[in-house]
Parts: structure tokens; C-alpha cells; sequence
């Protein structure tokens, strides 16, 4: 078994499952700290307040989503009776990545000096050596080589590619809550170090950014781009002479976010941080332009205009561009009925 085989055991059911679901960067919560003080990429899903909301229950309704699906895969299932947990303990997953570089002529993510840190946070706490345990006596330890830190064993991926950090993972049980910490070796030791020095609140370089950008979200994704990628913005404008003139601020994007807040139902951000006011407002018109030709496109459709795309508002505020919509489980029935196939799950 690879790293990259690995990875994908550990974080498939919950990274991936939390960004497809596509929180509030510095919200509240009792996860130890997980540091990484250039991340270049913040993510944070808070997966309590989701399975709460009536959106969500409408969703499982509907079939959209299984809540028994992933329960049942059986290595998840392995895990869970193992360690005598059950799969609604998830409470929240943290994840803050730096040093990426972008190969443009590979068009690909060059991971040598990528750092990822994270943290899946369970309600209840669970037991370090009922977790070390199954992890040392599953198919995957013939790969692993066990560390300690601060009285902790995590466990360090031996077989590495060149270009590749050394993919760690350990568990911090706390009184009332337990941390599974994920990501490169040295993040992981250093998240053990403040979770045991008692830093509760959760910190990253783009926390700043975060409140204003995406408020009151409890699901987010944020980037800070680079020079590089910056440059490739620019290069694929131009190569639209028709669009570039009107997406040329682009080319000056900072930082770019998505952020849901789901309750009775989905508010959708997507919010973008430009160097000036003026490029928010130039990108705020012509995009205005673009939805105002969608909107007359689907207005010819069966049912007419969605609901989310009539309500869709474009506002810039100084330098930071917010596209909101809302989408109601009403909204998602009649996108079912008068799309058909298109929106069948």
C-alpha cells in the first residue's frame, strides 16, 4: 500500500465527502490548534451544525444523500466497531495546506514542498490505544512506521515518492473530545505539541480573511493565489480576446472563497479579494452582464428560470466581489421535475 493509497483510506471518508459537501475559519470549537502559519489554502466543514439542519434532512428525504452508504463500506465499518464509535461522532474537519507550486507546463500541483495540516474532530472521546491498535494490527501498518511525541504515537507512511511529503496521521483523545490530526510529519507533531499545551482555538493565515469573506458559513473553502497561478489567469484571458476585456480584474484575483451556510435551507458565497475597489466593480458589471444573457438562455427552459439563478445577486464591497444565491429544497424539487435526467441522483 502507497502513500497515496494511504491518503485516500484516511481522509476518503471524511476530506473528500467534507469538500464535496462544499466553515467559519475561526469559529468556535474545542479542536487543538492545527497550525500552518503560510497556508496558501483554508478549509473547514462543520459537519454537527450540517446534519442538523432541515436542508440537509430534506436531502437525505430525497435519496440525495446515503447516510448509510459510507457507514456500510466495510473498512469503515472495520474501524468503527473497532474503536466502538459511530459514524454521527464526527463534528468537524479542519484542513490548511501550503507550499504549493504549480507546473504550468505539466499543468499539475508539484507537491515536494507541500505541507498539509488537518484535523477530524469526534464528539465523543475516543480511546488512543483502542485506535493505535486497530491501525497496528490492520493491512495498512506493513507500510507504517510508528513516532512519538508528547506521549502520543502517530504513524509515518514509510514508502515515499521523491516529490512527496512524509504522510502522517495520529489521534489526541481529550476528555470530552477526541482529534484524529492528518498531514505532513512535522505538522502533525507540531498540532500534538499545542493540543497538549491546551490551545483550543483554531488559527490559520487566511483566518483574517475568512469572517469577511465568507460569514457566518459553516462550510468553506479558501484560496490565496500565487504570482504563478496568477500568471496563468492571465494567460487564459487572453487567449479570449471577446472575454478579456470584460475578466481581465481577474488577473489580479488575491484570494478566492466559497462558503454554505445550511440551515432550512443553502446559502451559497462565492467571495473574491482583489488589490483594489475598482477591480471588484469592473468584474461586478460585467458579470452582471453574463447572468443577465444566462437568465434570458433560461428563461426558455422548461420551468423557466431556476430559483437560485433568479436569485442570484452580484455586489461588490471595496475590494471584495460576493456572488450569493439561496437554493430551497423546493428549489431542488422542481430543478428534479422539469430538468429530469439532468438532475436525477
Amino acid at each position: 500500500m502507497t502513500i497515496r493509497k494511504i491518503s485516500t483510506a484516511i481522509l476518503g471518508g471524511s476530506l473528500i465527502t467534507a469538500l464535496s459537501f462544499s466553515t467559519d475559519l475561526v469559529a468556535d470549537s474545542a479542536l487543538p490548534a492545527v497550525y500552518l502559519d503560510d497556508a496558501t489554502i483554508a478549509g473547514d466543514v462543520n459537519f454537527s451544525e450540517i446534519k442538523a439542519s432541515g436542508f440537509y434532512q430534506g436531502l437525505v428525504e430525497r435519496g440525495i444523500i446515503d447516510e448509510e452508504e459510507l457507514q456500510q463500506e466495510p473498512e469503515v465499518a472495520e474501524f468503527l466497531e473497532a474503536v466502538d464509535l459511530d459514524i454521527d461522532s464526527l463534528n468537524r474537519i479542519v484542513v490548511n495546506a501550503s507550499g504549493l507550486a504549480f507546473d504550468p507546463e505539466m499543468m499539475d500541483i508539484n507537491p515536494a514542498n507541500l505541507n498539509i495540516s488537518g484535523g477530524a474532530e469526534l464528539k465523543a472521546s475516543l480511546s488512543a490505544e483502542a485506535f493505535n491498535n486497530f491501525i497496528s494490527n490492520h493491512a495498512m501498518a506493513e507500510d507504517l512506521v510508528t513516532a512519538e511525541r508528547q506521549g502520543y504515537t502517530y504513524f509515518i507512511a514509510k514508502e515515499q515518492y521523491d516529490d512527496e511529503p512524509e504522510f502522517s496521521f495520529g489521534l489526541f483523545d481529550g476528555e470530552e473530545f477526541s482529534v484524529v490530526f492528518f498531514g505532513d510529519k512535522n505538522s502533525v507533531a507540531q498540532s500534538f505539541d499545542k493540543a497538549v499545551a491546551g490551545h483550543g482555538e483554531l488559527t490559520a493565515s487566511l483566518a483574517a480573511a475568512g469572517p469577511v469573506m465568507l460569514r457566518d458559513s459553516n462550510a468553506s473553502i479558501l484560496f490565496s493565489l500565487s504570482d504563478e497561478m496568477r500568471e496563468l489567469i492571465r494567460e487564459g484571458i487572453q487567449e479570449d480576446p471577446m472575454m478579456a476585456g470584460m475578466l481581465q480584474p481577474l488577473a489580479n484575483l488575491q484570494t478566492f472563497g466559497i462558503g454554505l451556510k445550511i440551515e432550512d435551507d443553502l446559502d451559497l458565497t462565492i467571495a473574491a479579494q482583489f488589490p483594489s475597489d475598482r477591480d471588484a466593480s469592473s468584474l461586478q458589471m460585467s458579470l452582471q452582464g453574463l447572468i443577465g444573457m444566462a437568465m434570458g438562455q433560461a428563461g426558455q427552459m422548461p420551468g423557466g428560470v431556476p430559483g437560485p439563478l433568479e436569485k442570484l445577486e452580484i455586489k461588490a464591497d471595496g475590494p471584495i466581489l460576493r456572488i450569493n444565491t439561496n437554493v430551497t429544497l423546493t428549489d431542488l424539487d422542481d430543478l428534479m421535475e422539469n430538468l429530469g435526467p439532468m438532475f436525477q441522483f
